[in-house]
């Protein structure tokens, strides 16, 4: 089974136009063969899953989203057929139609779901299905908002709750997943009976309400905390008293009056950071440093930040936040590539698998550096995003030799192939490939046993 058994969704959005039904039906033309087909497919598709599935849940994943944009597709076209001859029959006869497709449609994905939840929960709803769940949820946070309002609770605080709902609630792609969770937050906050302030940060850090909005809330109450609190020793108390609300912070930040701003290096290591905090505090750290140098423009500095391993912080395939934060950790590196240079703040990045790397960071780049890439996903993945390639260095980047690579970008008028000289013996790090022949031994002596 292949992709010929999408075929039929294609097939399936020309035939069903509402020009070309209205045709159809004026002219009184045969729709069996559509519904057939129609038949036919959603057969096909449930063995056509489960095959996906076997491969991979990605696979699986993007079967589903498929079928998802056809049944919008669909949606669309009922929009459409309103604008068409007024409420005759005819366009009464062809939405019945659309309204039996897009049932039919939500039925096959929830026959999927049921195969597999886990890739079922994490898909976009349909826009069939997504106008009923947004009534529900907003009816509740109507319900959530009348409570709030009689609670002593901090404005700002209820403000940015109330537009974290929102935001999630008028998401674009909304998941069923994140219809859950917006539930359970809702859920959680009504059967609270005192809500305060306190309790209300609480219990927002323990459902992990990962919205920009609230981290920068978090944000402005340390700054505000620590500018209160002149004495160092007692700031460093303050940030560890807050380690149940800032997960692990107090891990991997200490607080030092020692600083030299005249270091023309610094290096951060975040081999014993856990994979969460891998990914905020680089964001944290450059926003901040970067905000820096745009508020002290200084010509005759400038600033290069440097991100090795890129794909374990600017990927953008990570079940482990939501999509708002996820957008927001992007967007701020986005920035530095495209406005950096005005201040003097350039990025270099480095990754071993770019397929895992945002396409709009790799597409944002000026100059590339390219070494050996086997993976059909990364050299698939530089093909989509980088235009200073031709076809001829395309096809060279699985066979570059060890210590090869293609330089292309504003930096070259044309792609050319280049030796990066060794590294010293002495300045050499430790992380070759082990050859286990080195380390082999003659056959061992029986006897000696």
């Amino acid at each position: 089974m292949d992709s010929k058994s999408m075929e039929w969704v294609y097939t399936l959005e020309h035939h069903l136009t509402p020009k070309r039904l209205i045709e159809n039906l004026e002219e009184k033309t045969n729709q069996s063969d559509v519904e057939n087909r129609l038949e036919t497919g959603i057969s096909m598709f449930r063995p056509y899953f489960v095959e996906r599935l076997g491969f991979s849940q990605k696979q699986a994943k993007t079967a589903l989203v498929q079928l998802v944009i056809a049944s919008d597709k669909i949606y669309d076209f009922l929009i459409e057929s309103a604008r068409y001859r007024g409420e005759n029959k005819t366009t009464q006869n062809i939405r019945q139609r659309y309204l039996k497709i897009l049932g039919q449609l939500e039925s096959l994905l929830e026959d999927c779901g049921k195969i597999d939840c886990d890739v079922f929960y994490h898909i976009p709803l349909t826009l069939h299905s997504i106008v009923n769940v947004r009534l529900l949820l907003r009816q509740r946070l109507d319900i959530l908002q009348r409570k709030i309002i009689i609670t002593d609770i901090d404005g700002e605080l209820s403000s940015l709750l109330v537009r974290g709902l929102q935001m999630l609630i008028s998401k674009k792609g909304i998941s069923r997943a994140e219809v859950s969770y917006t539930i359970a937050v809702m859920d959680s906050l009504k059967a609270t009976d005192s809500l305060n302030t306190s309790v209300l940060e609480d219990l927002l850090c323990q459902l992990d309400f990962n919205t920009p909005t609230f981290f920068n809330y978090w944000i402005n109450y340390c700054n505000k905390l620590l500018e209160d609190e002149p004495n160092l020793h007692r700031q460093k108390e303050i940030l560890i008293g807050m380690e149940d609300r800032i997960s692990d912070l107090e891990k991997v930040v200490d607080v030092t009056d020692e600083r030299d701003d005249n270091a023309i290096l610094s290096i951060i290591s975040l081999k014993d950071v856990n994979i969460q905090m891998r990914k905020i505090l680089p964001m944290v750290i450059c926003k901040q440093i970067y905000e820096q140098k745009k508020a002290k423009i200084d010509r005759d500095k400038y600033l290069n930040i440097i991100i090795d391993e890129a794909h374990n912080i600017l990927s953008y395939n990570s079940e482990r936040e939501s999509e708002s934060w996820k957008d927001y950790r992007l967007e701020t590196f986005e920035e530095i590539i495209k406005e950096g240079r005005k201040f003097g703040v350039f990025l270099t990045i480095a990754s071993q698998r770019p397929s895992d790397i945002s396409g709009t960071i790799i597409s944002q780049l000026h100059n590339y550096m390219l070494h050996r890439l086997i993976n059909n996903k990364d050299i698939e993945a530089v093909e989509k995003t980088i235009s200073y390639l031709d076809k001829v260095s395309f096809d060279s980047l699985p066979i570059l030799p060890r210590g090869s690579c293609i330089l292309a970008g504003i930096s070259a008028q044309l792609p050319v192939i280049i030796e990066v000289s060794s590294i010293p013996d002495e300045n050499r790090p430790h992380n070759e490939t082990m050859v286990l022949t080195k380390h082999w031994r003659g056959e061992p002596n029986l006897s000696d046993a």
